[in-house]
């Protein structure tokens, strides 16, 4: 197998909430460790961004499954390279809502001072997930 790692952002459809976020979550981590993929999310009620990594036969049925998914706008790629370790081997999936403290953590890792994934390229947005995932 070879390990995969693919980051992309989305615009969040309008119907989505906290609660919404935290129940697909769930069961994307229970999915997830069923295909042996592992990742982290961060949402803020306008945008998602997420790293996901496991086996490339699976990795791309989920990304197509994203692509599809109606609480998605738009979703970009912004990388998917191989890898020769999880970055987060321990969680299916976990995710960070982005808080007013985290927001400010943020403006490490972006040119702009709002949480715009659109304006990152891959290794900004690797090192904001990391620094994020460290308090999950």
């Amino acid at each position: 197998m070879i390990l995969t790692q693919l980051i992309y952002y989305s615009d969040a459809s309008e119907q989505i909430t906290a609660d919404v976020v935290s129940h697909f979550v769930e069961a994307a981590h229970r999915r997830n460790l069923e295909l042996g993929l592992t990742g982290f999310l961060i949402y803020n009620r306008r945008h998602f961004l997420q790293l996901i990594e496991g086996g490339r036969t699976n990795l791309n049925h989920v990304y197509g499954r994203i692509m599809r998914d109606e609480r998605h706008g738009g979703p970009i790629l912004l990388g998917y390279r191989p890898i020769h370790e999880r970055t987060f081997p321990q969680w299916g999936m976990r995710y960070a809502p982005l808080s007013t403290e985290r927001s400010q953590r943020y403006l490490r890792f972006s040119p702009t001072p709002d949480f715009a994934p659109h304006h990152m390229c891959y290794d900004s947005a690797k090192a904001l997930l990391v620094d994020m995932a460290m308090d999950a």
